[in-house]
């Protein structure tokens, strides 16, 4: 029975030795805890040898070998307390006369210095102390003194997962050297008999067992809790034997009655199996009350926290604030914040303890939890991490992230615990489970906060772009810009600047609330004040209580409190700079107001583009060929450049469509239309989002829609300019079909003028020959076999036949041409 019971041990012993080494075989710690379990097992099948054998050399051989081992266990235990608590490598100046003083001792505990003789008794081998016997006490006393202080001084100095480590380690230590002095020194003392010594090595079990949980396991169960639960256990356990003692003691000695004690025996047994399972609930019911109570509720305080997101899904302070005052009050923190950077409108931070104008701060633990799989825990981190020393100074124990599909939108961060404890692994589980639910109620609130934002600012934009389209004067488009962006910012008053001719100097052509001389006689360098600093960086401001020594020398009306001024850049090109002001003390600019004005001066910058387009369009019949060519030139560009894969598309088609119509023999003015045409075909573009110009794939149905709109966009834009009639029917039809299949009016044949029945064959060929996001450009051979293809349904074929035959004859001079559009082999 003994034998069986040493090789369970044995195999228990080999298996920890192994899970901890597997677990990382180059860590020091690990490859010691190795060696600590062979000492273990060398030192346990000696025991069991040595009390086995009925020959007195073999028996000596093996007590010996007994001490040798446990003089082996006792150098690697003194080395493992070193290895286990050391930063990096193991420092040779201490591994080195450890390893040594082992050595020596393990080789010693062979001599008669040690062990004398043994006396062979029928338990087993007693042994004999030999002189030097005192050389073995000072060796185990040092070695466990060393291990013990080392423990101690490394205990004083960590915190986190490494102090409960060895919380852990020091448990299993004391139970194990308790057990292990007992049987293997202080009864052999006492009583002069060694027999219980081979149980000497089982104790043992009991420091494995902890110090292989405590390196293996990710999280640890409070060690506290442990040990209360553990004594708990073990007063009941013990009031059950007593009660067992005492129950035979009165049937048997008191009352004296006949009855067979077997059976008795078997009725306990037969009795604490039927009721183990609900004794066992009820002692951890009456443990959990006695020692644990102030501890949340696991699943109480999930519902509660999921309740929490959902009634607040739309008020993101409600959400924010009621979280981390129900963690505070029920995981008893000493702090905490809930963090949002989901979208510049939603950028927050609602704190308990800590200081919510650390911005720095919030930044660094935001950028942290974006590179985060899962809940940072400070204890887990590396000690000389930057991020660990992060948290450590700012008394911060575990940030959960708080992730969507998409991007990480936010932090919750907790701080210590009041008791003192480590987020134990219950804690852990609350919060993994409750981060996704965090983050769809944060994503609904953003989601419910930015369209109201983008309701209103949709709403100015349209009431801007109307205008647009009705074409107003400068001046009155200017004026709008400035009472739209008023009334989206909620600002008092403000001012538009635009670049004058010089390139140097602003000048405000519309305001509200300024004074009429300021805004008659302001005029401002480039790089100077306010405005001109904007202008020159390109870059917005926002100053609140305009202390800044640098801007109050410029700031013209003195009870003027808080400002913003954003520059109007469009396709990178300064357009001007837009100001927005508000005089009261408590009305300042926040970080939104600065986003919202800044994408609505974008679209501003580019509404005054349009609108001077539209302006110089109604114009053209005052100027003179070369402005006309030279307008007409730069609207194709700025068509062009919206799409970089069709940059000079507008030029190409323009010369193909020319090409054709000098084979045709058309009249001068028929080829200058067509040629003003091809420049402006695509001019309707200029309404369509760059978003499904530039999309990286086939388009959904809503954005082809968008997309086959461009020809009435572009011809609507032309309506008012009469000079240019014939022009904008060659625009609006150069999508039709020959076989009428064709965009907008489904015209067939004939009904299609015939330029733009041009139009569409030197478009299509060019957009061939381009490469798409979607697709590569074909070759010329391609591109001309899709013509014949489409002859008849899409394209006129005569026209088709005619494009043909002049690039054949006029191949080399469309080449030249055109040499960044063909290949070498295309030429061939």
């Amino acid at each position: 029975m003994e034998q069986i019971v040493t090789l369970i041990v044995i195999v228990f012993v080999l298996v920890l030795g192994s899970a901890v080494f597997l677990n990382n075989k180059k860590k020091p710690a690990n490859i010691v805890f190795g060696l600590l379990v062979l000492s273990i097992v060398g030192w346990t099948i000696s025991n069991d040898l040595a009390d086995n054998t009925r020959q007195f050399s073999q028996a000596l051989f093996w007590v010996r070998g007994s001490f040798a081992f446990t003089s082996l266990f006792l150098g690697m235990l003194w080395l493992f307390s070193h290895a286990y608590t050391a930063k990096g490598r193991l420092n040779p100046r201490i591994a080195i006369p450890i390893s040594i003083s082992a050595v020596i001792m393990f080789i010693l505990s062979f001599t008669p210095a040690i062990v004398r003789t043994v006396e062979l008794k029928s338990w087993g081998a007693n042994t004999i102390n030999g002189n030097y016997f005192f050389i073995f006490l000072i060796y185990f006393l040092l070695t466990l003194t060393g291990a013990t202080l080392r423990l101690i001084s490394r205990y004083k100095k960590v915190r986190g997962q490494q102090r409960q480590q060895i919380q852990y380690l020091f448990f299993g230590f004391s139970l194990s050297i308790l057990f292990g002095a007992t049987t293997n020194l202080i009864l052999p003392l006492i009583t002069g008999s060694t027999e219980l010594a081979k149980y000497g090595p089982f104790g043992m079990v009991f420091l494995l067992a902890f110090t292989s949980f405590a390196i293996i396991r990710h999280r640890l169960l409070d060690i506290r809790l442990l040990v209360l639960k553990s004594v708990a256990y073990s007063i009941s356990f013990g009031l059950v034997i007593a009660g067992y003692v005492a129950f035979t003691f009165l049937v048997f000695q008191e009352l004296q009655l006949a009855v067979d004690q077997t059976a008795v025996n078997v009725a306990i047994v037969f009795v604490l199996i039927l009721t183990f399972n609900p004794f066992k609930a009820f002692i951890q019911k009456i443990t959990d009350q006695l020692f644990f109570r102030g501890r949340y509720k696991f699943n109480d305080l999930l519902s509660e926290l999921i309740n929490i997101a959902k009634q607040n899904s739309r008020d993101i302070n409600a959400l924010t604030g009621n979280t981390i005052r129900t963690l505070l009050k029920e995981m008893r923190l000493e702090q905490a914040a809930f963090v949002l950077s989901g979208s510049p409108n939603m950028s927050a931070v609602k704190t308990i303890g800590y200081e919510a104008g650390k911005k720095s701060l919030w930044d660094k633990l935001q950028k942290l939890a974006e590179n985060a799989t899962g809940i940072i825990l400070a204890d887990e981190l590396d000690d000389n991490s930057a991020s660990k020393i992060l948290l450590r100074d700012h008394g911060i124990e575990a940030v959960l992230p708080i992730k969507t599909k998409r991007a990480t939108i936010g932090a919750l961060v907790l701080g210590q615990k009041k008791s003192g404890d480590n987020y134990n692994r219950e804690d852990i589980s609350l919060l993994e489970l409750f981060g996704p639910q965090a983050a769809i109620a944060v994503e609904n609130a953003e989601s419910f906060v930015e369209r109201g934002r983008r309701i209103a600012e949709l709403k100015s934009l349209n009431k801007m772009f109307r205008h647009i389209e009705h074409f107003p004067n400068l001046d009155i488009l200017l004026e709008e810009i400035v009472e739209e962006a008023i009334s989206v910012t909620g600002a008092e008053g403000g001012s538009l600047m635009l670049v004058n001719k010089d390139n140097k100097t602003l000048s405000i052509k519309t305001a509200k609330n300024l004074h009429p001389l300021i805004k008659l006689n302001t005029k401002i360098r480039i790089g100077k004040g306010i405005a001109g600093t904007v202008a020159k960086t390109q870059e917005p401001l926002i100053i609140n209580g305009l202390h800044d020594p640098d801007f109050k020398p410029n700031i013209k009306r003195e009870n003027i409190h808080s400002a913003i001024s954003v520059p109007m850049v469009t396709e990178d090109k300064l357009i001007g700079v837009l100001n927005m002001n508000r005089t009261s003390r408590h009305a300042v600019f926040a970080e939104e107001s600065l986003t919202i004005i800044r994408a609505f001066a974008s679209q501003a910058a580019e509404a005054i583009v349009k609108a001077d387009h539209y302006n110089q369009i109604e114009n053209l019949s005052l100027m003179n060929d070369t402005q006309f060519r030279e307008f007409t030139r730069a609207l194709a560009r700025t068509v062009d450049a919206k799409d970089p894969y069709t940059y000079g598309h507008s030029e190409a088609v323009t010369r193909f469509a020319v090409m054709i119509a000098e084979e045709l023999n058309l009249d001068e003015q028929r080829k200058r239309s067509l040629e003003i045409a091809g420049r402006l075909h695509d001019l309707g573009k200029i309404g369509i989002p760059e978003s499904i110009l530039n999309k990286p794939g086939f388009l959904t149905d809503e954005e082809y829609a968008a997309v086959r709109k461009h020809p009435e966009i572009g011809a609507t834009i032309l309506k008012h300019a009469e000079s240019l009639k014939d022009v904008r029917d060659m625009i609006l039809y150069h999508h039709e079909r020959y076989d009428g299949a064709g965009y907008p009016k489904g015209l067939k044949g004939e009904e299609i003028p015939l330029e733009a029945r041009i139009l569409t064959v030197a478009d299509s060929f060019d957009t061939m020959m381009s490469r798409r996001p979607y697709r590569e450009s074909l070759s010329r051979s391609e591109a001309i076999a899709e013509l014949k293809k489409y002859s008849g349904s899409q394209f006129d074929p005569k026209l088709v036949k005619i494009f043909i035959e002049m690039l054949h004859k006029r191949g080399l001079k469309v080449v030249k041409h055109f040499t960044w559009r063909f290949s070498d082999e295309d030429v061939a």
